[in-house]
């Protein structure tokens, strides 16, 4: 009697390997999809937490005026550019959904003040240029 594993026994559990790496490698690239949507999502949030801040430190200067009796709401859009000049935010903020980046000149938060409530609305465009990963992304 021999020892060892026939061919047909080496071929089923290559097979069963080959599946079971497949499934692994499906799950895994869904996860990091789920996660780069929450990263954008988050990243969004923080858009919007950075035009409070903007919003808090220039509300009644010239920047940002504040309404007057003939003005009763009061419509600001509030570009990235502005935010990445004035440092509240970064300059490495790319579209995690996309895998772009965004384009800073054309996108903005829009401000609006309804009584004593602003409103914060935002819209991003991306560019062509594909983010570039590094260990902090």
């Amino acid at each position: 009697m021999k020892k060892g594993f026939t061919v047909v026994e080496l071929l089923a559990t290559i097979i069963i390997l080959g599946i079971i790496g497949t499934i692994g490698v499906a799950i895994f690239d869904k996860v990091v999809h789920n996660m780069r949507i929450k990263a954008y999502e988050t990243q969004k949030q923080n858009l919007v937490l950075s035009a409070e801040r903007w919003l808090n430190d220039k509300k009644g200067t010239a920047e940002f005026p504040s309404k007057d009796e003939l003005n009763s709401n009061i419509s600001y859009n509030l570009y990235l550019r502005n935010l990445l000049k004035e440092k509240y935010i970064d300059d490495d903020i790319c579209n995690q959904e996309d895998r772009v980046k965004i384009d800073y000149y054309k996108s903005y938060i829009k401000i609006s003040e309804n009584g004593k409530i602003y409103n914060y609305e935002l819209n991003i465009v991306n560019t062509e240029e594909e983010c570039k990963w590094s260990i902090h992304q």
